[in-house]
């Protein structure tokens, strides 16, 4: 059964803060050729208009302090915790409530997704944007990677040939 980790609830609230900071807007795979553009301009020009909040810090940190507490809470409706948040075009309940209950006024990045898990959580922002996973390390850093359970070939090829893994560490 899964219990939340505050470490990971942390990220998890860090990463969220940062999106609706710079959300982005993308409706479409970055290597679509077939698609008019246009549409998403406009939508990515409307969505950036109108009353909004989200450069100002205190409010952040209240949406913050709001959504952390809704992820370390059980859902007695379910008898867990939230392991997901995500905007399809509208935020999720969780990530709706903590924004109305600090005041945050922003349309969410569209196509956003985040899963958590005990010790390592993935996010992804836009449509058909890879999966990032988030793995904390001893040091306070964070190693950031695309790699997952599929990729496991790519760490053997390292070992084996010396094939290069490319990592980002952030902290």
């Amino acid at each position: 059964m899964y219990t939340p980790n505050e470490i990971i609830i942390d990220r998890a609230v860090e990463i969220w803060k940062r999106a609706v900071r710079n959300p982005t807007y993308d409706m479409f795979a970055k290597n679509d050729v077939t698609s008019d553009r246009t549409t998403e301009v406009m939508c990515a020009s409307l969505a950036t208009m109108g009353n909004k909040n989200n450069k100002d810090e205190n409010v952040l940190q209240k949406f913050g302090e709001e959504l952390k507490k809704i992820l370390m809470t059980k859902n007695e409706n379910f008898d867990s915790y939230p392991r997901r948040l995500d905007v399809d075009y509208h935020p999720c309940n969780e990530l709706q409530r903590a924004a109305i209950n600090s005041g945050l006024k922003v349309n969410f990045p569209i196509k956003t997704n985040m899963s958590i898990g005990e010790d390592s959580l993935s996010f992804t922002m836009g449509y058909a944007a890879p999966y990032v996973k988030h793995y904390p390390m001893p040091n306070g850093k964070w190693l950031l990677t695309d790699l997952s359970g599929e990729d496991v070939q790519h760490v053997i090829k390292h070992i084996t040939d010396g094939t290069p893994l490319v990592l980002t560490i952030e902290g």
